[in-house]
Formats: structure tokens, sequence, C-alpha cells
């Protein structure tokens, strides 16, 4: 493969990702060991061709985790199949299970988390 000339790909990366989707069920709420606020939802961005009501084979289910301020605003907005735009970074937990083995898991941490008026998910209005 031939390298490329162009100062874009030859920098450091860029890690931003954008979803217009709906929560799957109501967010989650939890505080870190230093008081720090943590909220997580799983996000549902429809796939290209849907039928019927529900989570279909073609979607993309996506856990987001939000922290701080944001965090208390999104488990005292959002509610299940509200309609959001969320923008922020892909990032890659990884540990170990209790068997000893390796196991990761990737989540989108959000820096932006916007509802998109009272729109609701596909079947649910």
């Amino acid at each position: 493969m031939q390298k490329s000339n162009d100062p874009f790909f030859q920098g450091p990366g860029y890690n931003k990702v954008f979803f217009l989707g709906h929560l799957r069920h109501a967010p989650e709420l939890r505080r870190t060991p230093r008081g720090t606020e943590v909220c997580t939802f799983p996000l549902v961005v429809p796939g290209a061709s849907r039928q019927g009501k529900g989570v279909q084979s073609g979607d993309l289910e996506i856990e987001v985790v939000v922290f701080g301020a944001l965090a208390d605003y999104c488990h005292g907005v959002l509610t299940t199949a509200t309609h959001v735009f969320v923008e922020g970074s892909l990032v890659q937990r990884r540990w170990k299970n209790a068997a000893g083995v390796s196991e990761s898991k990737y989540e989108v941490v959000a820096q932006t988390v916007r509802p998109c008026g009272d729109r609701r998910a596909p079947g649910d209005r």
C-alpha cells in the first residue's frame, strides 16, 4: 500500500462521532467513588431498511456514556424512545472477566446530547 502525501493522514488521528437515534430504555445514573455523575443509555440508530416496530436486525445499538453535569441533565430529561442527537468520541473498554478471559466493548463518550423535539421511535407514536 502506498503512503499518502496528504498531511491530514500523516498527523495524529481524529476521533469524533455523530449519531441521531432514540433511547432503547431510560438512562441509568450512578456516581464514581469520587462523586462524579455517570449516565449511560443505549442509543438505537435505525438501519437503512426498516419494517415494523422495535429494534430491527439492521439497526445499530450503541452504548452512550455521559459524565458530570451533562449526565445529570440526561438522566433528568431523557426517557425511553426519546429521539436524540449525540456527539462524542468512540472508546474501547477492555477488561478480564471472572474466568480471566479478555473482553472489550466500544462505547461513545458523549460531549453533546440534544433531544430532538418530541419525536419518538418508530411505532411508539
